[in-house]
């Protein structure tokens, strides 16, 4: 399966029905999932059976380098600059994510990084896909 943003989490919902009608595609690691900017998809109750069942996922998240190395609030809070899209609901709110992220460092050509025009650029798909066509080859081994 294989999202951007909400499809990024409906992927990830998908990628889980899948492996569970599919135990013996899931069983050979055949059941993937790739997302771009989602959101937190599902409870803890909800990550621990995705983890047990798909044993292939790429969690997308876009940073800005500039705004990485220019913002001295990025040094101690480095999610200020990355797609927010990828924060909500927030931590804390019974949701989670159901890998660790793979970064891209993007160049969204923001002056300003902040306010909705920056977070628009940083959550675009076509953002993503400059980010992972500019990015290290690990990303590419996964996709």
């Amino acid at each position: 399966t294989m999202g951007h943003s909400l499809g990024g989490a409906i992927a990830s919902v998908a990628a889980l029905d899948a492996a569970h009608r599919l135990p013996k595609l899931a069983a050979a690691g055949r059941v993937r999932s790739i997302t771009f900017g989602s959101p937190r998809p599902g409870s803890e109750a909800f990550v621990a059976r995705y983890q047990a069942l798909v044993k292939h996922t790429l969690r997308v998240v876009n940073e800005d380098r500039v705004c990485m190395a220019n913002n001295p609030l990025a040094k101690v809070q480095a999610d200020a600059c990355r797609d927010k899209v990828t924060q909500v609901p927030p931590a804390g709110a019974e949701y989670a994510h159901v890998a660790d992220p793979t970064h891209t460092s993007v160049d969204t050509g923001a002056t300003v990084h902040i306010g909705p025009s920056f977070e628009l650029k940083l959550h675009s798909l076509a953002t993503y896909e400059g980010g992972v066509a500019d990015s290290s080859a690990d990303i590419h081994k996964e996709l």
